[in-house]
């Protein structure tokens, strides 16, 4: 069973357009207000709220929740440039780290949402 995650956001097609690009995810839906994306390993639903909405362009990063998503990705240096491409900030090169066989990294999308990305180690 894949994991399921939820992110509120303020401008959901942006986001949506975001996270397709970046994750490879598939839209399976689309409700007011909601978007739902899906891969073999992740459901990730997108939230619309008004609360959400950045003041500034780079969001300021939102490190002060209490869950971040992590994302299995095959090459993070690709991801990266992708993301960074589409209005993300990812972490510095220098800042990752090896954990359980994986390289990890952080990024954060264009909303200020802090998410991690791993992939096998060399």
């Amino acid at each position: 069973m894949p994991g399921h995650a939820a992110i509120y956001v303020g401008d959901l097609d942006r986001m949506v357009a975001f996270y397709t690009r970046v994750l490879g995810l598939a839209r399976v839906d689309d409700e007011p207000g909601f978007a739902t994306m899906e891969s073999d390993d992740w459901v990730l639903t997108l939230v619309r709220s008004p609360e959400a909405v950045p003041p500034s362009d780079p969001a300021p990063r939102r490190s002060d929740t209490a869950v971040k998503p992590v994302f299995a990705v095959t090459d993070l240096d690709a991801t990266a440039d992708v993301a960074t491409a589409l209005g993300a900030v990812a972490d510095p090169v220098d800042a990752r780290w090896t954990h359980r066989g994986e390289v990890r990294c952080d990024l954060v999308d264009p909303e200020g949402n802090v998410l991690g990305l791993r992939a096998p180690a060399p």
